[in-house]
This record gives structure tokens, sequence and C-alpha cells, in this order.
């Protein structure tokens, strides 16, 4: 099946709720004619309806076909921890944290699954050590942002006091 009729099928099924087509629909691909932003698109459709198993199953055919593009690989992870399965999706994190580590997009997203998978843990298990290891894969990105958030009210203080914003760009 070509990626535009699947997207176009895949949309309609989920429109109408049914849910138990999705799977033979996306075995009929060939996962190798899609292009990421089909891939995308795909993958967001499946999420948005909570249908893990069948977003796992999407997310291993594409990467078996060789698109290695690391939001594949995350949504496979995302897939992993909303099925409870926190340990495999952890392994698979870590090993992505490494390579994307400076990555300004995936670097983020995969520490913030990083801190979600123990943050699942803690509430499984009430392992304080899995609460300290969340917050510390949380913080990072949250002191990155805070400190943007901290210079955007800056500048929009010193521009409300009549002052032109580009002086402190």
């Amino acid at each position: 099946m070509e990626p535009k009729q699947y997207l176009t099928e895949l949309e309609s099924a989920l429109e109408q709720y049914r849910f138990g087509e999705v799977r033979a629909l996306t075995d009929q691909i060939d996962p190798a004619t899609f292009d990421l932003p089909q891939i995308k698109k795909a993958l967001r459709l499946i999420r948005r309806k909570r249908l893990f198993v069948e977003l796992e199953h999407a997310t291993r055919l594409f990467s078996m076909a060789g698109k290695d593009n690391p939001l594949i690989r995350r949504q496979w992870c995302q897939s992993l921890l909303d099925q409870g399965r926190v340990l495999q999706a952890l392994a698979a994190l870590n090993l992505m944290s490494q390579k994307y580590a400076d990555d300004p997009v995936e670097g983020p997203e995969i520490r913030g699954l990083i801190g979600r998978a123990y943050k699942q843990l803690f509430v499984a298990n009430g392992d304080a050590e899995s609460l300290r290891v969340a917050i510390g894969a949380y913080r990072f990105d949250w002191s990155v942002v805070r400190a943007t958030i901290d210079g955007m009210a800056s500048i929009s203080f010193r521009c409300s006091r009549g002052r032109n914003a580009m002086e402190f760009l």
C-alpha cells in the first residue's frame, strides 16, 4: 500500500473508531517507501488514539526498513512506557541519550522520557532513588528553559519601560 493511501485509510479508520483495522492496515505497507513527514504523521495518528501496541508495531516496521531517525526510536520507547515496559524503554533511552545528548530537539525529549520512566518506577515501587533520578533527568532542561524564560521576562520588562527590544537581543 502506498504511503498516501495508507495515511488516508489509517486516518479514516481512527476517526471511525475502527481500531481493530489499524494493525492489518499497517501490515500492508512497505515502510521503505515512506518519507519522514509521512512516518511522523502515521505515528502521531496512532499515538493520539493511545494504540500503544500498534504504535510499537509500526515503529518496529519503520526501524527494520532502515528508517533510523531518532524520532522513530523515541516513539518506540514511548510506546513501551505506555505499556508499562519501563526497564526495556530505559535501556533504549539510555543508549539514545548518549548518542543524542547534544541534539537540541532529541536531547531534551529523550531526557524527558528518562525522567518519565524513573517517575513511573517511583510510582510503581515507591523507590526514592527512582524519584531522585527522575528529578535529575528533568533538571538540566528545566534550567535551560528557566534561563530562557527569565531572559525573555527581562527583555519584556525593559521594553515596557519604553526601550527598543532590539537593544537587548
